[in-house]
């Protein structure tokens, strides 16, 4: 059964052709909000202008509907609530807020972390191209959407809900960062995820963050559970009933080929397989082996060649309490450097060629 589970989620995540996906980002181990630049600025330069139209319209739309508001507190300046917003699309119908003429929800809670997190890329970019009157404006809207979620959401502490979308976004987006609260919302993420029997609770928004940011606190016990749940919200569920494509929301209501919840991809590739671009010819590999699961393997194509890597529990090995012993195999193609980080070892560096640790 565990040979069986482990080959059925890898073919269903394969059956919507979004492995590459996840990785396109190139997040970094350390922050995985934060991405990696290499040295190609091309890119950067030929769409500044399009990114920064944005990036003025969200500033032009920021502050509270009440303007009388700002009188008692500034940093409703950099609160985001006006306008029509989806917000987190797609919870388990639980969670979900009805959208219809009379009633257009504003997701302030959704939009002002947004503005956070893109106004902060925007100040990077902008620092980096040069542009320091941009990049000044960019990081004060984004570290004003900082304090006014806090203030806003963080009041009395992390907010007591089973909604994982409330507490694994302000993780994700680094809102929790330099504060005590940070350790609170780990927590409740944790309770919340025991509290639903380890089924997945999140939408569009945050499904791509829920198991990493488990992981990154410690738990991917919890985020094997949740992704080998068979029940009721969850990928295998889908499974079970016999989809050979991710459906749309969680109940099956809507179309049954659509891409967001596979997000789950990108943790089999840079979590359970362990392959994190970190730069533009550099690669982490930290595979976190857990769960059912008695092997894992996978590859990505980099611009220099294919990156291998692969876990598997040697027989008889429990692997489960951290006695049994695991073999890894890693292939690092010509002109390629990597830092392998196995767990309870001190990190390799690696050039090109194939090992086995």
């Amino acid at each position: 059964m565990k040979y069986v589970k482990v080959a059925v989620i890898i073919l269903f995540i394969l059956s919507v052709g979004i492995f590459a996906a996840g990785m396109e980002k190139e997040r970094r181990a350390e922050d995985p909000t934060k991405p990696v630049l290499t040295s190609d600025r091309e890119i950067l330069e030929r769409f500044y202008g399009m990114m920064k139209k944005n990036a003025m319209f969200m500033i032009k739309n920021a502050g509270p509907k009440d303007r009388k508001t700002l009188a008692g507190d500034p940093d409703q300046k950099y609160i985001y609530e006006k306008g029509m917003h989806l917000g987190e699309w797609l919870e388990p119908e639980e969670f979900q807020e009805k959208i219809s003429a009379g009633n257009m929800p504003g997701h302030p809670e959704e939009c002002t972390a947004y503005l956070h997190y893109t106004l902060g890329i925007m100040a990077q970019i902008s620092d980096l191209l040069g542009k320091e009157d941009d990049a000044a404006l960019f990081a004060e809207y984004s570290e004003g959407a900082k304090r006014a979620y806090r203030k806003l959401f963080f009041g009395s502490g992390a907010p007591d809900t089973d909604r994982q979308a409330k507490l694994v976004r302000p993780l994700a987006l680094g809102l929790c960062e330099g504060s005590d609260v940070k350790e609170q919302v780990q927590k409740r993420l944790a309770q919340a995820v025991v509290n639903r029997d380890y089924t997945i609770a999140t939408g569009f928004l945050s499904t791509p963050f829920v198991l990493g940011e488990l992981t990154k606190m410690g738990r991917a016990d919890l985020a094997y559970r949740m992704l080998e749940n068979e029940k009721q919200p969850g990928w295998l569920y889908e499974v079970k009933q016999g989809a050979t494509t991710i459906w749309e929301n969680w109940e099956g209501s809507a179309s049954h080929n659509h891409y967001s919840p596979g997000a789950v991809c990108q943790w089999l590739f840079d979590t359970v397989a362990g392959i994190v671009p970190d730069g533009e010819n550099h690669f982490i590999i930290r595979p976190v082996p857990g769960g059912d699961m008695t092997w894992a393997e996978a590859s990505y194509d980099s611009l220099y060649g294919r990156v291998e890597s692969s876990w598997r529990l040697e027989d008889g090995a429990d692997g489960t309490d951290g006695t049994g012993k695991i073999s890894y195999h890693i292939v690092i193609p010509s002109n390629v450097t990597a830092e392998v980080c196995l767990p309870d070892r001190q990190p390799v560096h690696l050039t090109a060629g194939g090992d086995t640790l």
